[in-house]
C-alpha cells in the first residue's frame, strides 16, 4: 500500500470553518417579527395612559380632604355595590393618615392594594374610580385611586399575608355595601417610611408619618406596653405577623 503526501486528509482550516459556519447561518430562514405598541402592565388601576410620543401621562395631583376621600370611596362603594361586587381595598399613607389619624389635613390620593388583578373585577374597578370623579364635588385627578403600592417590593411578594393582616388588625376607614377599606398594618406602614427615609427619598412628612405609625402600633396592637429596638429591627425582615392581641376598631385614633 502505498501513502501520498495529499492533502486528502487534511483538516480544514479555522477560516474554512468560520466561512461554512456562516453559510449555515445565512441559509436559515428568516422569521416574521412583530413589534406591538406599549402596554400597560398588567393589573394597574387605573389604566395607565401614554400621550402622542409614547410617556407616561403624568395627572395633576389635586388636595383631598377627609371629607373629599370618603365621598369618593362612597362613590365607588356606589358603583361597585350596583354592578355586584363586594371588595376590599388596603389603603397606605396619607389616606390613612387623613382619615382616621387625622394627622395630615390633606393629602392627593388613595393609594391601596388588593387581591384584583385580573378581569372583569379589574375594569369594574377602574370604572368606579371614574365614576367617582365624575359625581365629586371636589377635584378629583384621573389617579386619585391607585395600586402603584402594589408592585412595590415587600408588597408583590408578601401581599395575601398582608392583606389577611390587615383585614384582622380591622382600622376601618369605610365600609359600605360593595366597598370596605382599611389601613395598611402599623408595623409594615413605619417600616416602609423608615426605608424611605434612610433610602434619601423621603419627603417632609415621612418622619411624623412613622412616629404616628409606631404609636398606633404600640397603643392598637401592642397592648399599650413599649416594644424593644429588636422588634422593630424584625419587622423590617419579614412581613407583619397578625395580633395576637385580636383586632383593633377603625375611627380616628387617640392622640397624644
Amino acid at each position: 500500500m502505498c501513502f501520498g503526501s495529499g492533502d486528502v486528509d487534511a483538516q480544514p482550516s479555522r477560516a474554512q470553518r468560520q466561512r461554512r459556519e456562516n453559510n449555515r447561518r445565512q441559509n436559515i430562514p428568516m422569521q416574521n417579527m412583530s413589534i406591538s405598541g406599549p402596554v400597560t402592565p398588567p393589573g394597574q388601576v387605573p389604566a395607565l395612559e401614554r400621550d402622542n410620543n409614547g410617556l407616561w401621562v403624568q395627572y395633576e395631583q389635586t388636595k383631598l380632604n377627609r371629607q373629599n376621600i370618603l365621598a369618593a370611596l362612597g362613590y365607588v362603594g356606589q358603583y361597585l355595590h350596583r354592578r355586584g361586587e363586594n371588595v376590599t381595598l388596603v389603603a397606605v399613607g396619607g389616606a390613612v393618615n387623613t382619615v382616621v389619624l387625622q394627622s395630615r389635613a390633606t393629602t392627593h390620593d388613595v393609594d391601596f392594594f388588593s387581591h384584583i388583578f385580573a378581569q372583569p373585577h379589574l375594569d369594574i374597578l377602574r370604572e368606579a374610580g371614574l365614576y367617582a370623579i365624575e359625581r365629586s364635588s371636589a377635584a378629583l385627578s384621573r389617579d386619585w385611586l391607585n395600586n402603584a403600592t402594589a408592585r412595590m417590593p415587600g408588597v408583590v411578594e408578601n401581599i395575601d399575608h398582608l392583606i389577611q393582616t390587615a383585614v384582622a388588625q380591622n382600622v376601618v376607614l369605610m365600609r359600605a355595601p360593595g366597598l370596605t377599606v382599611v389601613a395598611a398594618p402599623w408595623d409594615y406602614s413605619f417600616i416602609k417610611k423608615v426605608s424611605r427615609i434612610t433610602q434619601g427619598t423621603g419627603r417632609p412628612y415621612d418622619g411624623a408619618d412613622a412616629v404616628a405609625y409606631l404609636h398606633q402600633y404600640i397603643i392598637r396592637t401592642n397592648g399599650n406596653r413599649p416594644i424593644t429596638v429588636a422588634q422593630v429591627e424584625g419587622w423590617g425582615k419579614r412581613p407583619a405577623r397578625p395580633s395576637r392581641t385580636g383586632p383593633s376598631r377603625g375611627g380616628p385614633g387617640r392622640r397624644r
